[in-house]
C-alpha cells in the first residue's frame, strides 16, 4: 500500500500527508506548511508579540465563559496525562515557591523524574498508600531538588522550619531526654 505524499511550500520537502495539518478549506483537506514548519511559524510569531498574545487571551477568557469551559476541560485533561506528570509538578512548585517568595527549584524536568522511585524518599511509604500523591521537595533558600515527599514527611519538614539542626535535636529527643548541650546548641535556655 502507497502512502500519499505532498511537499511543504514553505521547506519544499517532500512528507507523508500525515506530516500536514488538516484543513477544511484546502482541495485534499491538508494545509500547505508541514507540521514542523507550521510549529517552528507559530513559536517565532509567539515569541515576536507575547504581549499581543497574552492580551488577547486575558480579553477571550474575560468575555467568552463557553471558551473559559472547554480551556479549563483540555487543561484538567492534559494535567491529568500521566506523561505530563513531572512538567506539571515542577510548574506548580515554581508558581507556588514565586507566590510564597522563596526560591523556586531550579531543577530540570528529567532530573526529577529520574529521581522518582514511587515512594517517600524519608519514610519510604509507596505513593499508592499515600493519600495524595508525593510532592516535589526543594530547598527554599537555594531551590534545589531534594527528593519526592509523602504529604506528612513534606508537612513535617515544613514545621520544622527545613532545618537540620532542629531534626537533629527532634530525633534526640525522641529517642530520650534532651541533653543540655544539645540545648545549648539550638540557642534554647536549658534547666
Amino acid at each position: 500500500m502507497r502512502r500519499e505524499m505532498k511537499t511543504c511550500t514553505k521547506c519544499k520537502e517532500e512528507k507523508f500527508i500525515e506530516e500536514f495539518w488538516k484543513q477544511k478549506k484546502s482541495s485534499d483537506g491538508r494545509g500547505c506548511w508541514c507540521k514542523s514548519c507550521s510549529s517552528a511559524s507559530l513559536s517565532e510569531w509567539r515569541s515576536k508579540n507575547l504581549e499581543k498574545q497574552r492580551k488577547t487571551e486575558r480579553e477571550r477568557w474575560r468575555l467568552n465563559s463557553s471558551y473559559r469551559q472547554r480551556k479549563k476541560k483540555t487543561d484538567e485533561k492534559w494535567r491529568r496525562n500521566p506523561k505530563n506528570r513531572f512538567k506539571v509538578v515542577l510548574n506548580k512548585s515554581r508558581s507556588m515557591a514565586k507566590a510564597r517568595g522563596y526560591c523556586p527549584c531550579i531543577t530540570t524536568e528529567k532530573e526529577i523524574e529520574a529521581a522518582f522511585i514511587g515512594r517517600c524518599h524519608v519514610c519510604g511509604v509507596p505513593e499508592a498508600e499515600c493519600d495524595q500523591r508525593l510532592h516535589l521537595d526543594h530547598c527554599h533558600a537555594t531551590g534545589t531538588f531534594r527528593g519526592w515527599l509523602c504529604g506528612s514527611c513534606n508537612h513535617a519538614a515544613g514545621l520544622l522550619r527545613d532545618s537540620q539542626e532542629i531534626a537533629l535535636s527532634l530525633a534526640n529527643y525522641l529517642s530520650g531526654q534532651p541533653q543540655e548541650a544539645e540545648m545549648a546548641a539550638i540557642g534554647r535556655p536549658t534547666g
